[in-house]
C-alpha cells in the first residue's frame, strides 16, 4: 500500500526529504533501545504518518483548517517523554501540522536521577502548564501512557478536557511517499516550540520559538552517530529535531558510564553532548574500572573517545582538573554556552585554552553577534537571528529581555579577553552578600574543587542573621579509605588554610558540611545545581535565624577581628581598615 505524505513549504522539510531520497534502505539512521527500535528513514516517515493521521483522526475537526493545518491561535500540542524516538517522531507529526512542539518534561526541577526512565512531571504541574498555553492535546508513547491517562484524569478533576493521542512507533509497513505541498506556506513567525528555562533562578519560564529557529540550509550527511543522553531540557529540545534534519544517525544511550565507555569502544560514535554529572560519572568511572586494564583493552577504549569529533560540556563549566584529565586521556572537551531564549550554542572552546583557565566560555559560534555592557566587561548581551518570539503570556518580561538596540540580556556577568569571554556568574545569583562584600560563587568554587581529596564541591548561600549570607561549603570527599584528607582531619579551619593563598580573605567559606554517600545535591534536569533548594537542605536555618544543623561547621570571628592579620591589600577588597 503507498500513502502521500504532505509536508509544508518550509526550507527544513526540503532539507529532510533530499537527505531521505539520498539515504539508502540499509542506512539506520535512530537507533534507540528504549523503544526497540532501528529505524531507516523510510520507518521513520511510516511512524510520522500513522502519528499524524492519529492526530487528524482524533481531534475535533474544528483544531484544523482546511488544509489540515492547526489554527495559529491555539498551535501547541504537548509531547510526554524523554528525549527518545518517540520524540522525534512526535515533534515532526506535529510540526508537519504547523503545530508548535511542548517537550513537558523538561519542566520539574528535582535532584537529577541519571537512570529514571520516565517523565518526572506531576499531574498538577501538566494540567497547569497546558492551561498556561491554552493546549488541549497531549501526545504520549506506549511507555508512560498511564502517566498521560493520570494527567488527563487529574484535569477533568479540574474542569479541563484533554484530548490524549498515541505517538506510533513499529508502524506497518506501507511505501510512503513524501512531498512538499507548494501551496502550504507557513509563516515563518509562527510559533514551532515552546521550552521552558531551566529554573535555577525561579520558576521556569516559557520561551516560544518561531518557525525560523528551524529553518537549516542542506549540508551532506556526516558519517558517524550522534549519542543523546540529554534529557528534553532547553537547546537539547531543539539538537534532536535539528540532528535529524542533519541526517546525523542518532543513538539513545543511557546516560551511565559503563554503558558510554562500552558504546565508545566500539567506535563509530562523531558526537557527545553530555551534562557535568555525566562527564565526572565518566571519569571516575575510567580511574576505577578501566586505567588498569592490559594496555591493549584500555587503548580500545581510548581510541573510541579520541574517535569523538566533538566531545561537548552542557549546563555549566567544568574544572580545570576535571578539563586537564580528559586532555591528557587525548580529547579536550569543548565548553559551551547555551541559552534558551536563543535555542541554540552561543559560544564554544575551539582550542585546548580552556584547559588550563577558569571559567572560559571561548568565542561566538557564526552567526551570533555578542558585546557586553561595560566594554571590555559586564553582562553578556547577544543577538542572533534565531532569536526567540517571546515569553508565554509575559510581555513586560518579553519587552524588558532586550536592550534598545535588541540585544537580549542573558543576565550573565562575563569579561573578554581579545576574542576571548570568561564566565565571572549570573548577576542575580551567583554572588553570595557577606557583612556587605560581594563574594563570587563561580571563582571560589572553582578553587575548592581544586583541593586534594574533594570530589564535589559546591558554595551555597547560608542565611544568617549577623552577617546576611555566608559563603558555605558542601564537599563529598573521595570515598577512598586510604585517601588524604579523611572528614575526620578535614574541618573548617582545615579548609581555610588550604584555600588562603588562593583567594581574598573576605571570600573564604565561612561554612562547612560534608555530604553523605547517600545524599545527592538537588539539581535541574539539565544537571545545574538549585543552589535556593540545596541550601535548604543542607544548611536549614532555625528560629534564632542561624543554621540548626549540627553536623555544620561555623566560623564565628567577624571580618573585623580576621581583619587584624591582613597580608594582602585585596584580602578585604580594598575597603577601608
Amino acid at each position: 500500500m503507498t500513502v502521500t505524505l504532505p509536508f509544508p513549504n518550509e526550507t527544513h522539510f526540503r532539507v529532510l526529504l533530499k537527505h531521505c531520497e539520498e539515504s539508502s534502505p540499509d542506512d539506520v539512521f535512530f537507533h534507540d533501545p528504549s523503544c526497540d527500535i532501528e529505524a531507516n528513514h523510510q520507518q521513520f516517515l511510516q511512524d510520522v504518518y500513522a502519528t499524524r493521521q492519529g492526530l487528524l483522526n482524533g481531534l475535533p475537526r474544528v483544531l484544523f483548517n482546511d488544509q489540515d493545518i492547526i489554527h495559529e491561535e491555539r498551535p501547541f500540542i504537548c509531547l510526554l517523554n524523554q528525549g527518545n524516538y518517540e520524540y522525534i517522531v512526535a515533534a515532526f507529526a506535529v510540526l508537519i501540522l504547523g503545530g508548535a512542539v511542548v517537550p513537558l518534561c523538561t519542566i520539574r526541577k528535582k535532584t537529577l536521577i541519571l537512570m529514571e526512565a520516565a517523565p518526572n512531571i506531576l499531574p498538577e504541574e501538566a494540567s497547569h502548564l497546558m492551561k498556561q498555553c491554552q493546549s488541549v492535546v497531549l501526545m504520549a508513547g506506549p511507555s508512560v501512557s498511564d502517566h498521560a491517562t493520570a494527567i488527563q484524569q487529574y484535569a477533568l478533576s479540574q474542569q479541563q478536557d484533554i484530548h490524549v493521542r498515541s505517538i506510533s512507533i513499529h508502524s506497518p509497513q506501507q511505501l510512503i511517499l513524501p512531498l512538499i505541498e507548494e501551496a502550504m506556506v507557513i509563516s515563518p513567525e509562527r510559533p514551532s516550540m515552546l521550552v521552558f528555562t531551566s529554573g535555577t533562578v525561579g520558576p521556569p519560564k516559557g520561551v516560544v520559538h518561531a518557525r525560523r529557529l528551524l529553518a537549516l540550509p542542506y549540508t551532506p550527511a556526516k558519517p558517524g552517530a550522534y549519542l543523546n543522553c540529554i534529557s528534553l531540557w532547553t537547546v537539547g529540545a531543539v539538537r534532536l529535531i535539528k540532528h535529524t534534519l542533519y541526517a546525523r544517525r542518532i543513538e539513545i544511550i543511557r546516560p551511565e558510564p559503563g554503558v558510554l565507555w562500552e558504546r565508545l569502544r566500539k567506535g563509530g560514535a562523531a558526537f557527545l553532548a553530555a551534562v557535568i554529572p555525566v562527564w565526572q560519572g565518566l571519569m571516575e568511572y575510567f580511574q576505577q574500572h578501566l586505567d588498569h586494564l592490559p594496555a591493549a583493552q584500555r587503548e580500545d577504549y581510548l581510541r573510541g573517545l579520541r574517535g569523538l569529533n566533538t566531545a561537548m560540556v552542557t549546563g555549566g563549566t567544568l574544572i580545570r582538573s576535571r578539563l586537564r584529565f580528559w586532555s591528557d586521556l587525548g580529547k579536550p572537551l569543548k565548553l559551551c554556552y547555551g541559552v534558551t531564549e536563543l535555542g541554540r550554542i552561543c559560544l564554544v572552546t575551539r582550542n585546548e585554552l580552556g584547559v588550563d583557565r577558569n571559567n572560559y566560555l571561548g568565542q561566538p559560534v557564526l552567526g551570533t553577534t555578542i558585546k557586553l555592557s561595560e566594554g571590555d566587561h559586564g553582562e553578556l548581551l547577544i543577538k542572533s537571528p534565531n532569536v526567540f518570539m517571546r515569553y508565554l503570556n509575559n510581555a513586560a518580561a518579553t519587552k524588558a529581555a532586550f536592550t534598545d538596540d535588541g540585544f537580549y540580556r542573558t543576565g550573565d556577568l562575563v569579561s573578554r579577553e581579545d576574542t576571548d569571554y570568561f564566565f565571572h556568574g549570573r548577576a542575580s545569583t551567583d554572588f553570595i552578600k557577606y557583612y556587605g562584600y560581594q563574594i563570587p560563587i563561580p571563582a571560589l568554587e572553582q578553587q575548592l574543587n581544586e583541593l586534594p581529596g574533594v570530589r564535589e564541591g559546591y558554595i551555597l548561600a547560608m542565611p544568617d542573621e549577623r552577617c546576611g549570607y555566608r559563603a558555605a561549603a558542601l564537599i563529598r570527599l573521595i570515598e577512598d579509605p586510604n585517601a588524604d584528607p579523611q572528614p575526620a582531619t578535614f574541618d573548617l579551619p582545615n579548609l581555610r588554610a588550604q584555600l588562603a593563598d588562593k583567594i581574598a580573605a573576605f571570600m573564604l567559606p565561612t561554612a562547612l558540611r560534608f555530604l553523605q554517600e547517600e545524599e545527592t545535591v538537588p539539581r535541574t534536569i539539565s544537571g545545574k545545581i538549585i543552589r535556593r533548594d540545596a541550601a535548604r537542605q543542607f544548611f536549614p536555618v532555625g528560629e534564632n535565624g542561624c543554621c540548626s544543623e549540627a553536623t555544620v561547621q561555623v566560623w564565628l570571628a567577624r571580618p573585623s577581628v580576621c581583619r587584624t592579620s591582613i597580608n594582602r591589600a585585596w584580602d578585604w577588597a580594598g575597603a577601608p581598615m
